[in-house]
């Protein structure tokens, strides 16, 4: 039981405030991908603002497409801009749904 709780807890959200997850989904295969981003530890000081920078290479698992994220947050960690080459942001809902598609195919 205690492997399934992990599994789950792996594509559940978290309420832990040093995590933040970003749903992405290819523009070449249409496959989705969750990535948690560790607060902590992944962004870096942005020169530009008084926020932070954080730059992701997401790779799918259906056609392997390397995706570039960069994420711009505030000096409370939430999110202010957004961009990614070669995929799309989507919601979590559309990101279950996605998911729960192709592993009913």
């Amino acid at each position: 039981m205690g492997f399934l709780k992990s599994l789950k807890s792996m594509f559940t959200a978290s309420s832990d405030p040093n995590v933040l997850w970003l749903y992405v989904k290819c523009k070449r295969c249409e496959s989705p991908v969750a990535v948690r981003v560790d607060l902590r530890n992944d962004p870096s000081l942005d020169d530009e603002s008084d926020g932070y920078i954080l730059r992701k290479e997401i790779m799918d698992d259906k056609c392997f497409t390397l995706m570039h994220a960069q994420v711009k947050l505030n000096a409370r960690h939430a999110v202010t801009e957004k961009t990614i080459d070669k995929g799309e942001f989507i919601t979590e809902q559309e990101f279950l749904v996605m998911r729960n598609t192709q592993m009913s195919k």
